[in-house]
């Protein structure tokens, strides 16, 4: 059984700063050339950058991981305040590696013991949280000045991963305007489309209304058009279409471009639901974030909302609503859409 020294407990004891010295005056070396692992894949520069970034903030960061009260970002699952200590022993293993090859940093190893239940339960929740929190592009969240460049950013997230035991989503960012449109997620619902066609006869919630070849028919559109439709719903010119023509349903409302990764996570929501019941649906499940209390709806549900109401007075599913258009889906197919769009802005 492991005991914890409350000597040793960093949100109590000034952030264990006797620990985190020797990491910062090995920064301050020339060496780090060279590093191992996950950390060898990046530039000295940026695994500098993200193991400096580290050292000055670890109280702030350690503080925020385990913040139980979150008053932002309340949809990120944070780690119990019980394991600050396993926390604080990832945050310096990882900023251990980035630092690479210095005279005497293995002194500093952290080491992992794979039986200690709760070390492997808060390195891997550490990791999950901060690959939703760091920020490395300006458009993440407007007004706030990104944590890290996009390169210091790739480093830390991989070395994350590495130390954390687990897969992380987001190494490119979070906006899909600036990673190649989540490429990697729309890859794996077009593998789940493939994926035991039979399972996917039947639905649950509003999907679960619709015929199956209908739900296949719009997921497969949405599918093969998700950037199109992306840059669409969030198109920022108030003139021309996404490829420059002058627009034409000028009386509806777009989302905010800055909201594009919330646009995005709907429509992905939307096929998987479209897809019906196949093997491995589930984990590519995105949940609802809940209501911050006083502050009422969350970004991502006004997002959400905007999206199916714009969804709903753009898709075209007959040829009499815009004549020499092609239609986009079948009648029956508009509807199944707009059914879970529906469902997934009310909160459902």
């Amino acid at each position: 059984m492991w005991m914890l020294n409350p000597l040793d407990n960093p949100l109590t004891n000034g952030g264990n700063v006797h620990l985190w010295e020797p990491l910062g005056k090995f920064a301050a070396t020339g060496a780090g050339a060279h590093a191992d692992g996950a950390a060898a894949g990046f530039s000295r520069a940026a695994r500098n950058e993200a193991a400096a970034k580290l050292i000055k903030n670890h109280l702030f960061v350690l503080r925020d991981v385990t913040n139980q009260v979150p008053g932002t970002q309340v949809h990120l699952a944070r780690v119990p305040a019980s394991s600050a200590t396993f926390v604080d022993e990832a945050l310096r293993e990882v900023t251990r590696r980035l630092l690479g090859r210095r005279q005497g940093v293995d002194l500093v190893r952290v080491p992992f013991e794979q039986g200690n239940f709760a070390q492997v339960a808060a390195w891997a929740g550490t990791a999950r949280y901060l690959d939703g929190r760091i920020q490395t592009h300006d458009d993440e969240k407007p007004g706030r000045t990104p944590d890290l460049s996009v390169e210091a950013g790739k480093a830390m997230r991989a070395v994350l991963e590495e130390v954390g035991g687990v897969k992380l989503m987001h190494h490119d960012g979070l906006n899909p305007w600036s990673n190649g449109f989540n490429e990697p997620h729309w890859a794996a619902l077009l593998e789940l489309s493939r994926r035991d066609v039979q399972a996917g006869a039947q639905a649950d919630g509003a999907a679960g209304g619709f015929p199956q070849a209908a739900r296949e028919e719009a997921a497969a559109a949405l599918i093969g058009n998700h950037a199109n439709v992306l840059k669409d719903v969030c198109n920022p010119s108030r003139t021309d279409n996404i490829i420059g023509v002058p627009l034409t349903q000028t009386h509806l409302k777009r989302v905010a471009t800055a909201h594009a990764y919330y646009v995005d996570q709907m429509l992905r929501e939307c096929v998987r639901r479209l897809l019906g019941r196949r093997p491995g649906s589930q984990a590519l499940a995105i949940p609802l974030e809940p209501r911050n209390g006083s502050l009422g709806q969350t970004t991502q549900m006004m997002a959400y909302a905007g999206a199916a109401a714009y969804l709903e007075g753009r898709i075209q599913s007959t040829d009499a609503q815009k004549p020499g258009r092609k239609p986009d889906m079948s009648e029956t197919a508009t509807a199944a859409v707009n059914a879970v769009l529906n469902e997934l802005a009310s909160g459902q």
